[in-house]
């Protein structure tokens, strides 16, 4: 079977970043091969997160687990891994061969049969003991095969089994499937609501803007939605932090009640959801919606899940209906218009900075220090190379696919690729407190929704905070982190499992205590390094044995280690450590929390005035119609303008044939205008220069 070009070129890429994991991480290429398919499936909220625990014994073999938050659900994994430097097939014996043995070891666990001729300090005796215990709670058991062999064969459909009281469904995820992950652009979920649901949805028009957007009222029937998020889950709501946030908290009591005591009130109650899509078709009347294509929840998230619950609980939502706003948006206009939405919506459950999407000023700063910063030549390099801060999904293999590729990837290493999730991960280790240093360990996602509550919060107090300094000190945790990654994996005392926690853990206990001492790591030094010195080596490996020591012997009655260092009582458990740091370390790669103020506050300043410049490059970027279209906007929709404004304007419009170039006090001002007029309905450009660094979030 011929391959396309793509899929060749992609296998080729994915088998670097396997052995670039591989090697970084001191592991065998079957584990670092599910470790980066999970992560794009966490990604994608596709599942929750992924606890590696391999486990071989016979015709049973397993890589790790996933058991949902709400626990009705489990996921087991098994990865096929091959070497060969050309795709391979599979075909669908093999891949049944797989799910049998998946099915096998559920059955041992839930039986207890399994568990005694396991050791009680490996991940595969905790995945066990949790499926046998909480066996009883599980609705869905989803089996899934990652593979980087394509399907050669593949049925219409893969059956769901019915075992006992579990839904049995399986999922394969081969080549072909893994490479659209690597797409800048989501999975779309589609709807065929005649096909899944009977009967198109009914709506009326609401209206067409003259931006394209076209937007339908609709009573969506409460057993549709609570089984699209079923059928869907987190992916639903993907398009914004703040839907995801809502599902954090307890269910709203107000909407809890009215299921279940005034469910033909649910309408008249509930504020009802808003919802995007970027393509519907509607039937022949124009008075419903036959199928949608990318539909997202923006608002609504809480009601949504509450229906879910409801209807697992055995509740009868057949008379409930949710009021649903639903506008079709263009593709290249979504980050523009749904977090707009997101903001303007009146929300039941308001979540203060939730709005951290991808395009949010923080990831394009982020971003646009990683394309303008080189490190430091190192080990006797004519030159540095960068990082690539990826803020979204696939800008890395669309950037290495542009020029020359070999060039472009010498200048950024797939060793030095930064995701928002990993930027998340590495920054609340060193800076978060107890809550984030716990959340650390809770999976990606859960992780990054306080990081982004926090990084929000402080973007609004002071921007000026997140500075070229704070890039390079971000890269030097990601240094340390990967470097300890390593350093674990090559540890005598180390059996195998748990390396994540010991990592993350070592890391933050380290951190811990030099706060304690008024203290923290030099982390210019450290950048100018690109290295861990040996003095910060030794210092981490006695903390991580430490920590590994701590949570390998957890309290009685907690099986599941996993499941123990999840909780923040496993910190504090930590926090009572004092492994040794020696004064070499003290006295030559730390710094007294005075010096790192001062240095933080030179670096504020510093990005004071890179701010102005970069608003001077913007307003001075924007053609002279577009000043026009401001004074006319202004005039249309009675927004009023203070002589100051007025007069800055006239200042920029007349550098299009003076040439007389604003000054940056004056451009700061003018931007502070944009963004005020914005707010009542100005379309503002900020992709014009770099002044897009400066939307406001």
């Amino acid at each position: 079977m011929e391959l396309p070009m793509n899929i060749e070129e992609f296998h080729s890429d994915f088998l670097q970043l396997i052995w670039a994991r591989k090697e970084a991480n001191q592991d065998f290429s079957r584990a670092s091969m599910g470790e980066i398919a999970c992560e794009w499936l966490t990604e994608e909220s596709i599942i929750e997160d992924y606890t590696p625990a391999y486990y071989e014994s016979n015709n049973t073999i397993i890589d790790g687990y996933s058991i949902s938050e709400q626990n009705d659900s489990v996921d087991l994994f098994y990865v096929d891994y091959h070497s060969s430097e050309t795709p391979l097939s599979i075909n669908s014996s093999e891949y049944d061969k797989f799910f049998n043995g998946l099915k096998r070891f559920f059955n041992s666990a839930i039986k207890g049969d399994i568990l005694s001729g396991m050791e009680e300090s490996a991940p595969a005796y905790g995945m066990a003991w949790d499926i046998n215990q909480r066996a009883g709670a599980f609705q869905k058991i989803r089996l899934f095969l990652l593979t980087n062999r394509t399907l050669k064969t593949l049925r219409d459909s893969l059956p769901v089994e019915k075992i006992k009281n579990w839904e049995v469904s399986r999922h394969i995820y081969d080549l072909s499937r893994l490479s659209e992950f690597q797409s800048t652009a989501s999975n779309p979920i589609t709807i065929d609501f005649v096909e899944s649901y009977n009967a198109p949805l009914s709506c009326l028009k609401a209206s067409v803007t003259s931006k394209g957007c076209q937007s339908y009222l609709a009573a969506i029937p409460g057993n549709i939605l609570a089984e699209l998020y079923k059928d869907y889950g987190p992916r639903l709501l993907e398009q914004n932090v703040r839907a995801f946030l809502q599902l954090r908290g307890k269910v709203n009591k107000g909407i809890k009640r009215t299921i279940h005591e005034e469910p033909d009130m649910f309408f008249v109650y509930n504020n009802g959801i808003s919802a995007t899509a970027t393509q519907a078709v509607e039937t022949d009347d124009g008075l419903g919606i036959r199928s949608v294509v990318d539909l997202q929840i923006v608002n609504g998230g809480q009601t949504t899940a509450s229906l879910y619950y409801a209807k697992k609980a055995n509740v009868d939502l057949k008379n409930i209906y949710v009021q649903m706003k639903l506008s079709i948006v263009d593709p290249d206009r979504m980050d523009l218009i749904v977090p707009r939405i997101s903001e303007y919506a009146n929300t039941q459950n308001k979540i203060d900075n939730a709005d951290f999407f991808s395009n949010h000023p923080f990831h394009i700063r982020m971003e646009g220090f990683s394309r303008r910063i080189s490190t430091p030549a190192t080990d006797g390099a004519i030159k540095g190379t960068k990082w690539f801060y990826e803020r979204t999904r696939g800008q890395y293999a669309e950037a290495m696919n542009k020029g020359n590729k070999k060039e472009q990837q010498k200048m950024f290493p797939k060793s030095q690729i930064i995701t928002k999730t990993d930027l998340a991960k590495y920054d609340n280790t060193w800076e978060g407190d107890d809550e984030a240093v716990v959340k650390v360990h809770m999976g990606a996602q859960k992780n990054f929704a306080l990081y982004a509550g926090r990084i929000g919060n402080l973007w609004e107090k002071d921007e000026t905070i997140f500075s070229e300094r704070f890039y390079k000190k971000a890269i030097g945790k990601a240094i340390i982190f990967r470097h300890t990654e390593k350093m674990v994996s090559s540890q005598p005392w180390y059996q195998g499992g748990y390396r994540a926690q010991i990592v993350a853990y070592s890391q933050s206990l380290l951190s811990h205590h030099l706060r304690q001492m008024k203290r923290g790591l030099d982390w210019d030094r450290l950048w100018l390094s690109q290295s861990v010195p040996g003095v910060l080596h030794e210092t981490l490996v006695a903390f991580a044995r430490a920590v590994n020591d701590s949570i390998t012997s957890p309290p009685p009655g907690m099986r599941n280690i996993s499941e123990w260092c999840k909780k923040s009582a496993c910190w504090s458990k930590l926090k009572e450590l004092s492994p040794p740091i020696s004064d070499s370390l003290l006295e030559t790669w730390t710094i007294s929390e005075k010096e790192e103020e001062r240095r933080t506050n030179e670096a504020k300043s510093n990005q004071i005035i890179d701010n102005g410049i970069d608003d001077q490059t913007f307003v001075i970027s924007l053609p002279a119609a577009y000043w026009d279209s401001v004074i006319s906007f202004c005039s249309k929709y009675r927004v009023p303008l203070i002589s100051l404004e007025t007069g800055l304007i006239e200042v920029v419009r007349k550098y299009h044939y003076s040439r007389r170039v604003p000054s940056e006090k004056q451009c700061i001002a003018i931007v502070a205008m944009l963004k005020r007029l914005e707010k009542e309905g100005l379309e503002v450009p900020w992709s014009f220069g770099t002044g897009q660094q400066k939307k406001a979030s």
